[in-house]
């Protein structure tokens, strides 16, 4: 991954660190942990199909895409599923 994407993980994680600092009196954030989740490549020879779809409200989005073990992009896609 990029220093970019390096950098934007390390931000996420400190945001929602303090977001759990500051709502450490919620008993129901008690025993919430934030770890760093790295992206791995596939065995040589092989490829990596990631998707992801978020909903909001009467909307839906999925995507996905194909990586190789050198952590190329070898496709892609995106839709409007609502």
């Amino acid at each position: 991954m990029g220093e970019l994407g390096g950098a934007s993980q390390r931000w996420m994680i400190g945001w929602r660190n303090a977001q759990l600092r500051a709502a450490a009196g919620n008993a129901s954030m008690v025993g919430v942990e934030v770890r760093e989740i790295k992206w791995l490549p596939p065995p040589q020879g092989w490829v990596k199909i990631n998707t992801d779809g978020a909903v909001k409200m009467t909307n839906g989005y999925a995507g996905a895409v194909v990586r190789d073990h050198h952590e190329d992009w070898l496709a892609g896609c995106s839709r409007n599923i609502g």
